[in-house]
């Protein structure tokens, strides 16, 4: 049975681990320690030594579904390496559960239909390596429905592949939310790439966000996201829309080629803007209106098809 299966995997791992001689199997490579680091990233190391349990569709494994390991384990501090292939699931994660495409990225696909391919309302899960996107059912879109949904805890993603036909590619919600989604393509997206609200936090670095029906990155509502060397690009609205009181950071970025504004501050939104490249858009670079603010350091705005800068009190 299920627990049977997981019990065997798990005395495997720490027995090899307390061979002589052999060293126990990592269950993922330590985050670089750089400029970035986070309470998030550090938190990553304690993944080194898990015990690991497969998951294969095929049924050469311990699971053959994602749900069913995440169940078995239920948040311990577990390796769950998934086998290449299409798994039709929606994943709730908590603890410090880590899935894994064992193939390496592009070779697992998660497809939720109608909900978020991955949610996490508490803990410290790791993500590695997926493609998570969401189809359509028969209700249409939905309020939050995105390829990962955080409402709560610090998670950590990498290397995903991101989109979601009715809804945005990652929600981060509520004031407890605050994930690490490092190198990362987040792309078309029938709505907002990535949407950070109701004071949720997080940072995102080396991301790319492409495509979106809506802008790139909508912040609002007390959102505070810390956005490092991103692009966001070719969308087919704006770059990057702080509005209703969102804040944000955006460091190091490149918005470019987008439909409209690249970056658009409005109804007392207050990004802090550095360092970061806004270019040929086909509406202003950088546009703040109805009490929009905002703080633009060392940017370079260039070729844009309006002003490269343009501030007004009416749109």
């Amino acid at each position: 049975d299920l627990e049977r299966a997981l019990a065997t995997r798990v005395v495997q791992a720490w027995a090899a681990a307390l061979e002589p001689g052999v060293v126990a199997p990592r269950a993922v490579d330590p985050l670089p320690t750089d400029r970035s680091e986070s309470a998030s990233t550090v938190r990553s190391t304690s993944f080194v030594q898990a015990p690991t349990v497969v998951v294969d569709r095929a049924g050469d494994g311990d699971f053959r579904t994602i749900a069913a390991a995440v169940a078995a384990v239920d948040g311990a501090d577990t390796t769950i390496r998934v086998k290449a292939g299409t798994y039709r699931e929606a994943l709730v994660l908590s603890g410090h559960v880590a899935v894994v495409a064992d193939g390496g990225a592009g070779t697992v696909v998660v497809e939720a239909t109608g909900a978020p391919a991955v949610t996490v309302r508490e803990g410290a899960p790791l993500v590695r390596g997926l493609t998570l996107r969401v189809v359509a059912n028969d209700a249409g879109g939905l309020a939050d429905v995105a390829a990962i949904l955080v409402t709560g805890g610090s998670p950590i993603v990498s290397g995903c592949d991101l989109s979601s036909s009715i809804g945005d590619g990652i929600v981060v919600r509520g004031a407890g939310a605050a994930p690490l989604i490092r190198e990362c393509v987040i792309h078309d997206a029938r709505d907002y790439g990535i949407y950070v609200h109701t004071d949720g936090r997080g940072t995102f670095e080396r991301c790319r966000v492409t495509g979106n029906a809506l802008a790139g990155i909508g912040v609002k509502t007390g959102g505070d996201p810390d956005v490092r060397e991103c692009t966001i690009a070719d969308g087919k609205a704006g770059g990057i829309f702080v509005y209703e009181n969102g804040r944000g950071t955006f460091e190091g970025c490149t918005v470019t080629g987008n439909a409209k504004t690249g970056i658009e501050g409005t109804g007392g939104g207050d990004p802090e803007v550095r360092a970061c490249t806004i270019a040929d858009g086909k509406a202003h670079g950088i546009f703040v209106y109805e009490n929009g603010r905002g703080t633009f350091e060392g940017c370079t705005v260039t070729g844009n098809a309006y002003s490269g800068i343009a501030r007004s009190e009416e749109h």
